[in-house]
């Protein structure tokens, strides 16, 4: 039989997948074979109890991680809440904080008073006209 799930890479704890747009992460009432998550175990056998990690919408295409056990997915699921990260590591999203701090410090524009983080100006937006 050939493999429902495209894996990209496993371990002992974590099954790294490409899903493929058009196919829901979650089960739907077409059945368990709807959804990615009700393929993993088809895939990994049936004593496999997989947890989705995150999701991708429906159109979505991308990587999903799911976890093979609950303690691996409550310690992941543990180091993406807001406000948590490892120890020693920077933030996951945007670069870490030195690209954050960098933006802040970055001289603005006089004219437009924006910035990113390479230092180049951003046009702020006109107000928009209402003509009622």
């Amino acid at each position: 039989m050939s493999s429902l799930i495209a894996i990209i890479s496993e371990d002992a704890e974590l099954v790294v997948i490409n899903k493929s747009a058009g196919l829901v992460c979650h089960p739907t009432k077409a059945g368990p074979l709807s959804s990615l998550i009700g393929r993993v175990p088809v895939d990994l056998g049936d004593q496999a109890h997989p947890q989705l990690l995150h999701r991708l919408d429906r159109e979505t295409s991308g990587v999903v991680l799911v976890a093979k056990t609950a303690q691996t997915a409550r310690a992941l699921r543990r180091l993406w809440e807001p406000h948590r990260r490892a120890p020693g590591k920077g933030r996951t999203q945007h670069g870490g904080d030195q690209e954050l701090r960098a933006a802040r410090r970055a001289p603005s524009n006089e004219k437009t008073n924006a910035t990113t983080a390479a230092g180049d100006t951003v046009p702020q937006a006109s107000r928009p006209r209402r003509a009622y």
